[in-house]
């Protein structure tokens, strides 16, 4: 008797022990989903967003921001959706945020003045100086435009895929100032 009320008591417990898991495993799903969508206010931008890479941008031993790397299922595609987040590290002017833009822009581009200048104009009305803690994300989607977020808060979209590409590949191409950065930042090498 004592064996059928051991094998009776183990195996209620065992029974009870799954549903907890089960119910457990569940809730940390819904919770993960949730934390996805309501801390990626963009999140409907780029479909199934997973971050493909992140990066620390120094000048000299000064740290200036935490780059992110989002792109569906963790897949970085130039041609795609995906949302490059700047994390700041320290008070940055929209001033110094458009004129370095603008030069990284022109080196890899060799924009004409006449585009410099119209590019001035959508960087000016998409920036806002940023304080340490503070972020920009910019959005590439689908259709080539680009849509910026300030701390999370949908700001502007430009219509211009030359823009979009010009902007975005400060950090996401190959000539980037600093190819290690932008190399790690897309997941194409190790970060150590």
């Amino acid at each position: 008797m004592t064996s059928k009320v051991t094998h009776a008591l183990l195996s209620f417990v065992v029974t009870n022990v799954w549903r907890v898991m089960r119910l457990s495993m569940f809730v940390t799903v819904m919770l993960a989903s949730m934390t996805m969508a309501l801390a990626e206010p963009w999140a409907g931008l780029v479909p199934d967003a997973e971050i493909v890479g992140k990066a620390r941008f120094k000048v000299f031993l000064f740290k200036v921001y935490d780059a992110t790397l989002f792109a569906p299922q963790g897949r970085f595609n130039p041609e795609g959706a995906f949302a490059l987040r700047l994390s700041y590290l320290v008070d940055a002017s929209k001033e110094q945020i458009v004129k370095r833009s603008l030069i990284e822009m022109e080196r890899q581009t060799k924009a004409d003045e006449a585009q410099l200048k119209i590019w001035k104009t959508f960087l000016d009305a998409s920036f806002r100086d940023l304080n340490d803690g503070e972020s920009a994300t910019a959005i590439h989607n689908n259709d080539g435009s680009i849509t910026f977020y300030l701390n999370d808060v949908e700001g502007e979209t430009i219509n211009d895929a030359d823009f979009a590409d010009a902007f975005l590949n400060i950090w996401l191409s190959d000539k980037a100032s600093d190819l290690d950065f932008s190399r790690t930042l897309r997941g194409l090498d190790d970060q150590s």
